[in-house]
Parts: structure tokens; sequence; C-alpha cells
């Protein structure tokens, strides 16, 4: 071979090779992007279902009427989320003043509750 078919060869490899290491790079960005979107839903998650607990825990599962510490515990755990739509469901509920609202905001609370989980 000449030295201009040479040069050629591996003027060529070093374009595919840039253009190698540009699409890669490209891939992993996007991965990256993905795994902290996917964080971000897991921490979310964790937060809200620490909330559905302690609300079953506490609440469903009361035998005695609820004190200031335990509507404490659960606010601070509705604010923990950073949702406020599930903050404002929590006001509601504690702004009733029939069982009969109470029941209903306690379904509303539950079923924004399973709704606000990401499952993908």
């Amino acid at each position: 071979m000449n030295q201009k078919t040479t040069n050629k060869l591996f003027l060529a490899l070093v374009i595919i090779l840039l253009l190698s290491n540009v699409y890669i790079a490209d891939k992993y960005w996007d991965s990256r992007l993905t795994l902290e979107s996917c964080v971000e839903s897991q921490q979310a998650n964790a937060k809200i279902v620490v909330l559905a607990k302690l609300f079953i825990a506490k609440i469903l599962r009361a035998e005695n009427e609820l004190d200031i510490e335990t509507l404490l515990e659960l606010e601070n755990a509705a604010k923990a989320t950073g949702d406020e739509e599930l903050r404002a469901q929590w006001q509601k509920f504690l702004k009733t003043s029939t069982v009969e609202e109470a029941q209903q905001e306690i379904q509303n609370f539950l079923e924004l509750i399973v709704n606000k989980i990401k499952i993908d």
C-alpha cells in the first residue's frame, strides 16, 4: 500500500472511532437520565409507602381515639412526601366533622396514596 491509501484508511478508522465514541456517550447520558428518574421515583414511592403503612397502623387499626401526637406524626409523613395533593387530602380528612365524612375522606386518602405509587 502506498502512503495515500494508508492515510485514508487511518483517517476513516479515526472517524469511525470518533463516531462510535459519540454514540456511546449519547447512550450513556440516556441511561444516566433514565436511572436518575428511576431513583427519584423509588425515593418518592418509599415516602408514600411509609405514609401508607403509618396510616394503616395508626388510623385503620386504631383501637382508641386518635391523639394529637398520632395526627402530627401522620401530618409530618404526608409533608415528607412533598406531594401537595396528599397534604391537601390529609387536611380534608382532618377537617371532617362527622363520622361519615371522615370515612369518605379516609377512602379518598387511601385511593390517592395508591394512585401516587409509580410502577413504571
